[in-house]
C-alpha cells in the first residue's frame, strides 16, 4: 500500500479535463500538508505534489488527494517507533529526475533518522533543472547531509558525540 499511485503522473490542468471544488482540495490538502510536517513522513513527496495544483486542481488531484485519506486510513495503528541502539543517526536521501510533467525539475526528499525513527524529513522541487539522474541525486543528498549535520551538531551541544553521552565525572 502505497499513498499515491506511482503510475499516475500529475499536471497541470488541461481544457478537456474535469476541474474540482478548489476550496474542497485545499481543505484537504491542507491538512494532509499538516499530517505530513508533523507526524508523517511516508505521505510528505504526495503531498508535495499535490500542493502544486492548489490553483487549478482537476478531479484527477481530487482523487489523488483522497487515495492518501484512504491511505491514512488503512494504516491509522502505525507510527513512528524509537528503539535502540543508542543514538544511531542514519539519513536517507533519494530524487526523481525530472518527474514534474510541467517544469521537468526534480523532486528531492530525505528522511533523518534517530534511535530507528525520523525525527527529521522533507520533500520539495529542486529550485534548478538538473541536467542528469546523478546530479539530480547529488542535490538530494546536499539536503540531507545539511539536515544530517545541524543534528549532529544540536546532539554535540547537548553533550552526545559519538553515540554516547558524554558525562563527566568530577
Amino acid at each position: 500500500m502505497t499513498p499515491l499511485d506511482t503510475s499516475i503522473k500529475l499536471s497541470s490542468i488541461t481544457e478537456n479535463e474535469a476541474s474540482t471544488d478548489p476550496q474542497e482540495y485545499a481543505n484537504i490538502v491542507g491538512g494532509l500538508t499538516f499530517a505530513a510536517y508533523v507526524t508523517r513522513p511516508d505521505i510528505a513527496c504526495a503531498v508535495s505534489q499535490l500542493t502544486q495544483f492548489l490553483n487549478k486542481p482537476s478531479t484527477t488531484h481530487m482523487h489523488a488527494a483522497k487515495c492518501i485519506l484512504c491511505y491514512l486510513q488503512g494504516i491509522s495503528t502505525l507510527g513512528i517507533t524509537y528503539r535502540p541502539p543508542l543514538l544511531r543517526l542514519q539519513a536517507y536521501s533519494d530524487a526523481n529526475w525530472a518527474e514534474d510533467m510541467d517544469t521537468r525539475r526534480s523532486t528531492t526528499g530525505y528522511v533523518v533518522m534517530l534511535n530507528n525513527g525520523a525525527i527529521a524529513w522533507k520533500s520539495h522541487r529542486q529550485s534548478t533543472v538538473a541536467l542528469s539522474t546523478m546530479e539530480s541525486e547529488y542535490m538530494a543528498l546536499t539536503d540531507a547531509m545539511k539536515e544530517l549535520k545541524w543534528v549532529r551538531t544540536l546532539l554535540s551541544e547537548l553533550g552526545y558525540s559519538n553515540g554516547k553521552s558524554d558525562e563527566s565525572t568530577e
